[in-house]
Order: structure tokens, then C-alpha cells, then sequence
């Protein structure tokens, strides 16, 4: 008589489907990771830029009657027509101010409504790094090139810390990507590739967040100098930082503490006052 004996442990179809669900957490974990947010925040740059060429060559300007100087003359360089076919529908509107201050300075009066950081930026790339394209095309083209390249790094820099930030505040999988994804594209998206603030600003708000969170008090810091240095209503983000100084003020295990030696410093004070 043959005796059957029965294996013990699980059976092979659940090893089977408890393999499947350990490689598909993998493969979630795999897709959902900060390289692909950051290539997604890349991609989008490539598609408006795309866009902005076909509209520019084929939409008639808008003569907006605002703000625009009077070119220098200079010799037309090899690469100028080239630059202009590609960057030259980002030059418009505030654009033109902040590329302006960048190349003369604060000439007029009407450009200092508009903070430095971003055209101190734009020319130190322009007079560093993109020196050697000074002999290919105009200095104005030349900051051209560098207001985008700018905007573009610190594009896929607020991306990375968008990631990390969703992280922290609404955890794991697939929302912090989602949350690039809705940043990335986006109709107003446009302004982060044009020679606007915009970008650079963004990209200190989060740096400044993720710090904080963080518990890195000088590298908030230096987020929140560099932030106030690029648009006026940079002073408006100290309040994070404050917030979570308050927080942690408040909900900490030594609160008792601290408000008791809150309560001694406002007291000595007092009681010299009256023994005078």
C-alpha cells in the first residue's frame, strides 16, 4: 500500500503568487523613484520648448507697448539667427526686463521693481561657463542661452525636491510622482522656461520646506536669503520656518519647561522693578 505523504508548508501556488507580489512591489518601487520624476520634469521642458518654436514662427508678435529698450548695435554673430529661432518666443513681457538688467544693469527706473538674484544668475553663467559662445553670437543672445539653461536646472532641481518633500508629507508610491507629474505639465509651465523668476523662486520655496522639514536650519536659511534676494515676496516664506519653530515649541515633551523659564525671565525683571 503506498502512503501519500502531504508536503508541508504552503502550497506552490501561493509561493507562485507571493513571488509575483514581492517582484511587482519591486517594479513599483523601481518605477516610482526621483530619476523618473526628474526625467518626466525634463521631458515637459523639451515639449514647451518645442511648442514655444512652432508658436513663434508662426503667430505674429503682440505689440504690447510696455518696456523695450533700444538694442545695441553689434556685430550679428554666426549663431545669433539660430538662437533667436529657438529662445526668442521666451523674450517677451518681464522677460525683457530681466534680461536688460542682466546685460546693462538698472538703467531705468521702471526695472527695479524686479530683484537681482535672477540677472546676477543669468550673467555670471554668461560671463563663465558660456564665455566661449561670446565669439559665436551677441553678448544678448549669449544671456539668452543662459537664462534658459538656468531655468531648466532649476526646473529638474524643484522637481527632485517636490519628490522628496511629497515624501515626507504624504509618504511612499506613486502620489509624489503624480505630484511632479502635475507640476511638470501644466499650461502655466510656460513661465518656467521663459527668462522669468519664476523658476529659481520655486526651487527656493521647496529647497526651503525640505530643509525645514529636515531639521537643516542653515541650509533653510540659506534657501530663504537666496529667496528674499529673488522676488519681493520672498519675505512671506520666513513663515515656514516660524511655523515649525512653533510647532515644535508647542508640542515638545519640555513645553512645561520652557514656559516655566518663560515665566522666571518675565518675573525677575518685575521684582527688581518693584524692590527699586
Amino acid at each position: 500500500m503506498t502512503v501519500i505523504r502531504r508536503r508541508k508548508g504552503r502550497p506552490k501556488c501561493e509561493h507562485l503568487s507571493a513571488e509575483l507580489s514581492n517582484s511587482k512591489n519591486e517594479s513599483d518601487m523601481v518605477w516610482y523613484t526621483p530619476r523618473k520624476a526628474i526625467k518626466f520634469a525634463a521631458y515637459s521642458r523639451i515639449i514647451v520648448l518645442v511648442i514655444q518654436v512652432i508658436a513663434n514662427y508662426l503667430l505674429a508678435d503682440h505689440e504690447p507697448d510696455v518696456f523695450n529698450p533700444p538694442g545695441v548695435q553689434e556685430p550679428v554673430g554666426s549663431l545669433d539667427p539660430a538662437v533667436e529661432l529657438l529662445l526668442g518666443g521666451f523674450r517677451r513681457w518681464d522677460s525683457i526686463y530681466m534680461l536688460h538688467i542682466a546685460e546693462h544693469g538698472y538703467t531705468y527706473e521702471n526695472t527695479v521693481a524686479f530683484f537681482p538674484a535672477f540677472p546676477l544668475l543669468v550673467k555670471g553663467i554668461g560671463m563663465s561657463l558660456l564665455y566661449p559662445l561670446q565669439h559665436l553670437m551677441t553678448f544678448r543672445h549669449v544671456l539668452m542661452v543662459s537664462a534658459f539653461l538656468l531655468n531648466f536646472t532649476c526646473f529638474l532641481i524643484a522637481a527632485w525636491y517636490l519628490y522628496h518633500l511629497s515624501t515626507i508629507l504624504i509618504g511612499k508610491g506613486n502620489r509624489p510622482l503624480f505630484s511632479v507629474l502635475a507640476f511638470s505639465f501644466n499650461p502655466a509651465s510656460i513661465f518656467m522656461s521663459a527668462a522669468y523668476s519664476e523658476t529659481l523662486f520655486v526651487m527656493l520655496t521647496l529647497a526651503l520646506m525640505y530643509h525645514v522639514e529636515k531639521k537643516q536650519c542653515v541650509k533653510a536659511t540659506i534657501a530663504l536669503a537666496l529667496a528674499t534676494a529673488t522676488r519681493s515676496n520672498g519675505v512671506v516664506l520666513a513663515g515656514y520656518p516660524l511655523y515649525f519653530l512653533l510647532k515644535t515649541l508647542f508640542t515638545s515633551d519640555q513645553y512645561p519647561r520652557r514656559i516655566g523659564m518663560i515665566r522666571l525671565v518675565r518675573y525677575v525683571p518685575n521684582s527688581l522693578h518693584q524692590a527699586q
